[in-house]
């Protein structure tokens, strides 16, 4: 920050040096001068899209939504999302009457965004629409579940005839989201009920007691993803409570990482019986609650309405607010916080303190 302002003393009129100050000022903690940043960047040049786009994750984390919304749609023409974008057949749908039109909605970012905006996928079908969805094929089982969705399609799979298209994590703007309009009615996922019946069947002879779910690391191809992710040695503290099972939600190696920590024995690992989400799903199904960092799994428990628990880095992403313990995306969601940067410890003592 320091830097940034010396170079401003310099030279102020430098939109990008504005910009990357306001991401260091956001980072710090500091949103309210962060945002003045992000304007003054903007004074300077109004449409370079990395800038733009910040500052609607920054307007987003504030709560003013219909500015946010509009400057997220920036993200198209930054070099990141550039590479993503793909040459459809159809125009892109920009919320006019959609009464008897066919619309693909595809999944653009992680399986976490995917979960927590496909709540919008109804609002399409009330408004008359056909509605394709094009996912990961591990998400395809629990969005076939949502009501209103005609069909489910693999990435690059055959597009049948359509007449709009529209990127998932646009939906919130184009029906005009905010604070107090979200769709959070839960549950809006539900388990498969071939997954519900399997899952029975593999718990059934599982520890009596509370049953707690735990992920402790989001993908780590996410640029904040040591930030926001505390690992598992934090989570196994949470072992210590009486009457508590500890079973792992985390995959993609999870299994390594838990023969790696001599006290991991205290954590049931079924994940090797986990196909696709809606086996996640139906898992989380036959838990009391889920302690999760910004995940995946995180965004599954809230979609399903389960209790469950984020704990979070001292500045978390937009969609978590800037501070308070609740989400008005997920109503069973308790959000804890670290008080300060790095701070994980106080953030799980709070939690065992909770689920004790």
């Amino acid at each position: 920050v320091g830097h940034y302002r010396h170079a401003l003393d310099c030279q102020p009129e430098q939109p990008l040096v504005w910009g990357n100050l306001a991401v260091a000022l956001q980072e710090s903690g500091h949103l309210d001068d962060a945002l003045a940043a992000y304007d003054k960047a903007i004074v300077f040049d109004p449409n370079e899209p990395n800038i733009r786009r910040n500052r609607g994750m920054a307007l987003l984390a504030a709560g003013r939504f219909d500015e946010g919304w509009a400057d997220y749609e920036y993200r198209w023409q930054t070099p990141r999302f550039k590479r993503l974008c793909r040459d459809w057949p159809v125009p892109m749908w920009d919320g006019s009457d959609i009464r008897g039109k066919r619309i693909l909605v595809h999944a653009e970012q992680g399986l976490g965004d995917t979960l927590q905006c496909c709540r919008y996928l109804p609002l399409l079908h009330a408004g008359g629409a056909k509605v394709i969805v094009e996912c990961a094929d591990s998400l395809k089982p629990l969005i076939e579940t949502i009501p209103g969705v005609h069909t489910v399609i693999r990435p690059g799979g055959h597009l049948p005839g359509l007449d709009y298209h529209v990127p998932l994590m646009s939906l919130p703007g184009l029906f005009k989201t905010n604070g107090n309009t979200i769709p959070a009615k839960v549950p809006y996922l539900i388990a498969p009920k071939s997954a519900e019946r399997k899952w029975q069947k593999i718990t059934a002879d599982w520890p009596k007691g509370k049953r707690v779910g735990i992920a402790w690391r989001g993908s780590p191809d996410h640029p904040r993803d040591v930030i926001r992710s505390p690992g598992l040695a934090h989570f196994l503290k949470l072992a210590s409570l009486p009457d508590i099972t500890l079973v792992s939600l985390q995959i993609d190696g999870a299994a390594g990482e838990l023969a790696s920590m001599s006290d991991a024995a205290m954590v049931m690992d079924p994940t090797a019986h986990i196909n696709d989400f809606g086996d996640s799903a139906a898992l989380v199904g036959q838990l009391d609650a889920v302690v999760s960092c910004d995940s995946a799994p995180l965004h599954l428990a809230g979609a399903l309405g389960a209790p469950c628990y984020a704990v979070l880095p001292h500045v978390a992403e937009w969609r978590w607010g800037r501070d308070g313990d609740r989400s008005p995306w997920y109503p069973t969601m308790t959000l804890i916080r670290q008080s300060s940067f790095g701070d994980w410890d106080s953030v799980f003592a709070r939690v065992t303190k909770i689920i004790g």
